[in-house]
């Protein structure tokens, strides 16, 4: 085969380029054989060969809200403020085996008003009671 003098110069050009980068080729060469030995890459073609069917069937109505509500619940979580999240998440646990302990020792009948007045002159009532309706005020503000 006889190259051009235009094809030598563009072959020497890019031989000077290899060289240049010769490590970062070499990096390059390594990830790829790594990436064949672990079956990613032939699972990747197999994806691309197969691409209009994967795609169609991710591109359902239900996966695609479904997908929307990940991505919301994610942006949600993102703008909570991390140490009371921190703190909710720490206390949580022991939180859920108290109302559970409770709720299986309450004996299963309807109380009377009397208890039900008792309950709810107790602090904690009051602060539930108030932190509802201040979320509840929150979430008629945003819908205006």
């Amino acid at each position: 085969m006889t190259l051009t003098p235009e094809q030598q110069q563009a072959a020497q050009e890019l031989l000077e380029k290899i060289l240049e980068r010769k490590e970062a080729i070499e990096c390059l060469l390594e990830h790829i054989d790594r990436i064949y030995e672990s079956g990613i890459l032939v699972a990747l073609s197999a994806l691309l060969e197969n691409f209009d069917e994967g795609f169609n069937s991710l591109a359902k109505p239900d996966l695609m809200a479904a997908l929307a509500n990940i991505m919301l619940l994610i942006w949600m979580a993102g703008n909570l403020d991390h140490e009371l999240l921190f703190q909710a998440a720490q206390t949580f646990p022991e939180a859920m085996r108290a109302a559970r302990k409770e709720f299986e020792a309450t004996p299963q009948r309807k109380p009377s008003l009397l208890e039900l007045l008792r309950l709810m002159r107790q602090p904690e009532f009051y602060r539930l009671l108030r932190a509802m309706m201040t979320f509840l005020k929150a979430l008629d503000k945003s819908e205006h």
